[in-house]
């Protein structure tokens, strides 16, 4: 997996945060996908993501923070996005 996929990664992710934040989307939706980018730029690799289990581990060990239903759902971006990319 090239740096190329990695970048296109967090490039998909900030446009995806600076789309709902122009659309005026739900706040908490705003927040999810910024928190999940914190964590996307936290590591050099898009690999991590593409593991849904070792996306949640990963998102609850950067983001200690985050309720159960928030780390579950930023891991689900982050890998659903990393799918596809």
């Amino acid at each position: 997996m090239g740096d190329r996929k990695y970048q296109n990664f967090i490039s998909d992710l900030e446009s995806e945060l600076h789309y709902l934040e122009r659309s005026g989307t739900a706040e908490w939706r705003q927040k999810r996908v910024a928190i999940a980018l914190h964590t996307a730029k936290y590591f050099d690799s898009l690999t991590i993501f593409l593991d849904y289990k070792v996306a949640l581990e990963n998102v609850r060990q950067i983001n200690p923070q985050l309720n159960s239903q928030c780390s579950v759902d930023v891991a689900e971006y982050l890998y659903n996005t990393a799918l596809q990319t």
